[in-house]
Protein backbone atom coordinates (compact mmCIF):
# COMPACT_ATOMS: atom_id res chain seq x y z
CA UNK A 1 0.00 0.00 0.00
CA UNK A 2 0.73 3.44 -0.83
CA UNK A 3 2.58 5.33 2.31
CA UNK A 4 0.90 8.78 0.31
CA UNK A 5 -2.27 7.95 -0.44
CA UNK A 6 -3.89 8.92 2.65
CA UNK A 7 -2.16 12.20 2.18
CA UNK A 8 -4.29 12.50 -1.08
CA UNK A 9 -6.52 14.56 -0.48
CA UNK A 10 -4.77 16.73 1.31
CA UNK A 11 -2.65 17.53 -1.82
CA UNK A 12 -5.99 17.78 -3.71
CA UNK A 13 -7.05 20.46 -1.62
CA UNK A 14 -3.97 22.10 -1.78
CA UNK A 15 -3.82 21.58 -5.29
CA UNK A 16 -7.01 23.31 -5.89
CA UNK A 17 -6.44 25.86 -3.73
CA UNK A 18 -3.28 27.24 -5.35
CA UNK A 19 -5.06 27.26 -8.95
CA UNK A 20 -8.01 29.17 -7.57
CA UNK A 21 -6.17 31.90 -5.82
CA UNK A 22 -3.43 32.27 -8.21
CA UNK A 23 -6.53 32.51 -10.85
CA UNK A 24 -7.88 35.80 -8.93
CA UNK A 25 -4.34 37.17 -9.60
CA UNK A 26 -3.51 36.57 -12.92
CA UNK A 27 -6.07 38.56 -14.64
CA UNK A 28 -4.66 41.20 -16.49
CA UNK A 29 -6.65 44.13 -17.54
CA UNK A 30 -5.57 45.96 -21.49
CA UNK A 31 -4.41 49.16 -20.92
CA UNK A 32 -4.44 51.73 -23.66
CA UNK A 33 -2.09 54.53 -21.42
CA UNK A 34 1.28 54.83 -22.47
CA UNK A 35 3.00 56.70 -19.71
CA UNK A 36 5.72 55.86 -18.30
CA UNK A 37 5.82 54.72 -14.94
CA UNK A 38 9.03 54.55 -12.65
CA UNK A 39 9.30 52.64 -9.88
CA UNK A 40 13.01 52.01 -7.98
CA UNK A 41 14.80 53.47 -10.70
CA UNK A 42 13.14 50.84 -13.05
CA UNK A 43 11.27 52.85 -16.05
CA UNK A 44 8.16 50.54 -16.67
CA UNK A 45 5.56 51.75 -19.33
CA UNK A 46 2.01 51.02 -19.13
CA UNK A 47 0.69 49.17 -22.43
CA UNK A 48 -1.34 46.24 -22.83
CA UNK A 49 1.72 43.73 -23.04
CA UNK A 50 2.85 44.98 -19.60
CA UNK A 51 3.11 42.80 -16.87
CA UNK A 52 2.01 45.71 -14.11
CA UNK A 53 -2.07 44.95 -13.21
CA UNK A 54 -3.93 47.53 -11.94
CA UNK A 55 -6.26 44.71 -10.77
CA UNK A 56 -3.87 42.63 -8.63
CA UNK A 57 -2.87 45.89 -7.18
CA UNK A 58 -5.90 46.98 -6.28
CA UNK A 59 -6.81 43.24 -4.93
CA UNK A 60 -3.31 43.65 -2.68
CA UNK A 61 -4.94 46.86 -1.18
CA UNK A 62 -6.92 44.85 0.77
CA UNK A 63 -4.33 44.73 3.23
CA UNK A 64 -4.61 49.04 3.11
CA UNK A 65 -7.79 49.41 3.73
CA UNK A 66 -8.06 48.04 6.98
CA UNK A 67 -6.47 51.86 7.64
CA UNK A 68 -7.05 53.63 5.04
CA UNK A 69 -9.99 54.48 3.01
CA UNK A 70 -9.54 55.13 -0.87
CA UNK A 71 -12.50 56.99 -1.82
CA UNK A 72 -12.56 60.70 -3.24
CA UNK A 73 -13.23 62.74 0.45
CA UNK A 74 -13.32 59.56 2.31
CA UNK A 75 -12.59 59.83 6.38
CA UNK A 76 -9.17 59.48 7.51
CA UNK A 77 -9.42 55.58 9.56
CA UNK A 78 -6.02 54.77 11.35
CA UNK A 79 -4.57 55.88 8.57
CA UNK A 80 -5.29 59.02 6.16
CA UNK A 81 -7.75 58.78 2.60
CA UNK A 82 -5.25 57.56 0.05
CA UNK A 83 -7.34 59.18 -2.54
CA UNK A 84 -5.32 60.69 -5.07
CA UNK A 85 -1.96 60.57 -2.91
CA UNK A 86 0.62 60.61 -6.14
CA UNK A 87 1.18 64.11 -6.60
CA UNK A 88 0.04 64.81 -3.52
CA UNK A 89 2.32 66.13 -0.39
CA UNK A 90 3.21 63.69 2.92
CA UNK A 91 0.49 64.67 5.70
CA UNK A 92 -1.05 65.75 2.69
CA UNK A 93 -4.83 65.37 4.78
CA UNK A 94 -5.98 68.57 6.84
CA UNK A 95 -7.04 67.65 9.97
CA UNK A 96 -5.25 64.30 10.32
CA UNK A 97 -3.03 63.38 13.23
CA UNK A 98 0.38 62.42 11.31
CA UNK A 99 3.19 60.92 13.41
CA UNK A 100 6.16 63.64 13.84
CA UNK A 101 8.33 61.46 11.03
CA UNK A 102 5.43 62.18 8.22
CA UNK A 103 5.03 65.49 9.56
CA UNK A 104 8.50 66.56 9.16
CA UNK A 105 8.14 64.92 5.00
CA UNK A 106 5.38 67.70 4.46
CA UNK A 107 6.88 69.56 1.74
CA UNK A 108 7.59 66.35 -0.12
CA UNK A 109 5.88 64.59 -2.99
CA UNK A 110 4.19 61.30 -3.10
CA UNK A 111 6.05 60.03 -6.26
CA UNK A 112 5.86 56.68 -7.97
CA UNK A 113 9.79 56.53 -6.16
CA UNK A 114 8.78 57.80 -2.90
CA UNK A 115 6.21 55.00 -2.76
CA UNK A 116 7.47 52.22 -3.77
CA UNK A 117 10.18 53.12 -0.61
CA UNK A 118 7.18 53.71 1.61
CA UNK A 119 5.50 50.60 0.58
CA UNK A 120 8.85 48.29 0.96
CA UNK A 121 9.38 49.70 4.43
CA UNK A 122 7.15 52.37 6.21
CA UNK A 123 9.48 52.24 8.54
CA UNK A 124 13.44 52.27 6.94
CA UNK A 125 11.55 55.59 4.98
CA UNK A 126 10.40 57.49 7.99
CA UNK A 127 11.53 55.74 11.11
CA UNK A 128 9.16 56.17 13.84
CA UNK A 129 6.36 56.48 11.96
CA UNK A 130 3.30 55.06 13.41
CA UNK A 131 2.55 53.02 10.86
CA UNK A 132 3.00 49.13 11.69
CA UNK A 133 2.58 47.48 8.33
CA UNK A 134 5.85 46.11 7.70
CA UNK A 135 5.56 45.94 3.99
CA UNK A 136 5.59 44.75 0.37
CA UNK A 137 8.98 42.83 -0.18
CA UNK A 138 7.73 42.21 -4.03
CA UNK A 139 8.58 44.38 -6.46
CA UNK A 140 6.35 43.26 -8.65
CA UNK A 141 3.20 43.91 -6.05
CA UNK A 142 4.52 47.29 -4.70
CA UNK A 143 4.57 48.59 -8.63
CA UNK A 144 0.72 47.20 -9.28
CA UNK A 145 -0.73 49.06 -5.97
CA UNK A 146 1.45 52.12 -7.27
CA UNK A 147 -0.37 51.49 -10.89
CA UNK A 148 -3.39 51.02 -8.81
CA UNK A 149 -3.58 54.08 -6.59
CA UNK A 150 -2.09 55.87 -9.83
CA UNK A 151 -6.04 55.51 -11.10
CA UNK A 152 -7.39 56.99 -8.05
CA UNK A 153 -8.00 60.72 -9.20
Amino acid sequence: MNKWRHHYPLYVLLFLLFVGTTGLYVSYKQHSNTEPLTVASTQVTLSSSDAISIEHGRGLTHECITCHTMDEGGPARLGPNLFGILGAHHAHMKGYAYSKSLANLADRIWTTEALDKWLQSPTAYAPGTTMAFPGFIDANDRADIIAYLKTLK
